[in-house]
């Protein structure tokens, strides 16, 4: 097996074990507005508008119970739906940091650590100062690339004042606490970014 079939795969392998493990902490963290998307509005079962972002949204949670179920190619499938609707709504507004920073997380747990530094990145050169990407691109860089210095570098930049700081702390702790491997995250693992209008 070359390195990059087995990378990937250990790559896999690692998201499944994170959310098998840790799904209850997963969703509610960095949720604020997730009971709308899980059934608690006044919008019908799924709380869902149908819009494309909506329904991307949609294949990403049911992706995520799906490896909690240790079912990897369900989820790979949601995943990729989330991510065809995702890019469907960039095609249209290249700039929407939501939709940029959900891609990203969407990557990651498809196992494409790439493509989530990726989008991370082109959010955060349209908003520095956007917390819950430049935490999850943290994420991506330590539980994805085992690249310590840059994690703790992003993490950095995110101020004390910040309604995110005891994730940053959080974080810290588990990066600067690792030898050369990384842990299991304890429920720090990257999160949807749901829009304001999305309540």
């Amino acid at each position: 097996m070359n390195a990059r079939k087995r990378n990937k795969r250990i790559i896999i392998i690692f998201v499944v074990l994170i959310s098998v493990g840790l799904l209850g902490t997963t969703i509610p963290m960095g949720f604020s507005y997730i009971g709308d998307y899980l059934g608690n509005s006044n919008q019908g079962t799924t709380g869902l508008s149908g819009s494309t972002e909506d329904r991307a949204v949609q294949d990403y949670i049911e992706g995520v119970k799906l490896m909690e179920q240790q079912k990897p190619d369900a989820a790979g499938e949601k995943f990729a739906s989330a991510i065809k609707g995702f890019e469907q709504v960039l095609e249209s507004d290249p700039g929407n940091l939501p939709v940029l920073g959900d891609l990203a997380t969407t990557y990651f747990y498809s196992g494409n650590v790439d493509k989530a530094v990726y989008y991370a990145e082109k959010a955060l050169e349209i908003e520095p100062k956007y917390t819950t990407v430049r935490l999850n691109y943290a994420r991506y860089l330590f539980y994805g690339k085992n690249d310590v210095d840059n994690a703790i570098k992003q993490l950095e930049q995110i101020e004390e004042s910040d309604s995110y700081y005891q994730d940053v702390l959080r974080l810290k702790q588990e990066i600067e606490s690792a030898n050369s491997q990384p842990p299991l995250p304890q429920g720090n693992q990257p999160q949807l970014e749901i829009p304001e209008g999305k309540k």
